[in-house]
């Protein structure tokens, strides 16, 4: 019988330590020491774990098919992460506006340190104003890591829950609906659709605080600056218009491709059910032919795919 696994180092660990991540030390150290092996496998962190998030959503689920004709999931995972999501958002927003404007204030005071024939900015100033600079980037930089951390467990939740609620669905379906449901399509529903959920949560939390950031930001140069100051962000929203068009066409890269791994999982479960008959009619050529034409095909939608992602 196999020994439960051992607790995970985070839920063990306290405020300052999640904060600082000093719990991942112990682990480097002992990987450092010996070799890493099943033993030192530990349980998934707790708020991580799969039960208790499928157990919450599939409540949702169930009240939501009580009380409304056309169940949402949207709205079940508002209900339930909702809250959490803003939060983030809310918490990192003015910490981020704060931390772009600071540097703007005090880079002004330093550059007047090296205009010819001043005498309003001392040495000691300009000093002081290089080291408010250098702990601004460096604040920034430490706060956004810590905040795409919290994004990215918050979406792992998204996923978790939404993988568990589906997994017990389909043991819920009956024998002649599961028929009707191809191999492909869970594969494809588990593996590609819910692994979207880590990059939507991150995209849809700087849809809002970006464009916030930029009209207080472009409001604060000009109202220090003059208007000339904000001709250098035209650029980044140039880019911005650029990738308008870019992102709906990744959109529909990304439905076709879809379509097509479903239907090459699809044709190989086919193949793979049927390999009785296919060796007795020999047929074995023209299905490897097929499945290498459908193979081909989704690596030249894979391919356009990652080229859209590098124009991103």
């Amino acid at each position: 019988m196999n020994s439960p696994r051992r607790t995970h180092p985070r839920d063990k660990a306290n405020f300052l330590s999640n904060f600082l991540h000093c719990w991942q030390l112990r682990l480097l150290v002992e990987r450092l020491q010996k070799k890493f092996n099943e033993e030192d496998v530990v349980a998934p962190v707790r708020k991580h774990e799969s039960k208790p998030l499928g157990d919450q959503l599939e409540k949702l689920w169930n009240d939501e098919e009580d009380s409304s004709k056309k169940p949402s999931l949207t709205r079940m995972l508002v209900k339930m992460f909702g809250f959490r999501l803003i939060l983030h958002g809310v918490l990192f927003c003015p910490v981020d506006i704060a931390v772009c404007l600071l540097p703007a204030t005090f880079l002004r005071h330093l550059l007047n340190y090296f205009t010819l024939h001043q005498s309003s900015t001392t040495k000691k100033e300009a000093l002081f104003d290089g080291l408010i600079i250098s702990l601004a980037f460096f604040i920034r930089a430490f706060c956004f890591s810590t905040f795409l951390l919290e994004l990215t467990s918050l979406g792992m939740k998204f996923r978790i829950a939404c993988s568990s609620l589906i997994y017990r669905k389909l043991l819920k379906l009956k024998s002649t609906t599961i028929q009707k449901i191809s191999l492909g399509q869970i594969v494809n529903l588990l593996s590609n659709d819910v692994e979207q959920f880590d990059k939507a949560v991150v995209s849809f939390t700087f849809l809002w605080i970006v464009p916030l950031k930029v009209v207080i930001t472009a409001s604060y140069l000009v109202a220090t600056y003059g208007y000339s100051s904000i001709v250098g962000m035209a650029v980044p929203v140039l880019c911005l218009l650029i990738q308008i068009p870019l992102f709906r066409k990744h959109f529909e890269l990304r439905m076709i491709l879809g379509a097509k791994v479903d239907s090459r999982i699809r044709l190989l479960s086919d193949t793979i059910n049927g390999i009785r008959a296919i060796k007795m009619f020999t047929w074995e050529k023209p299905f490897a032919k097929l499945i290498d034409n459908a193979r081909k095909l989704s690596f030249v939608y894979c391919s356009s795919k990652k080229y859209k992602n590098v124009c991103f």
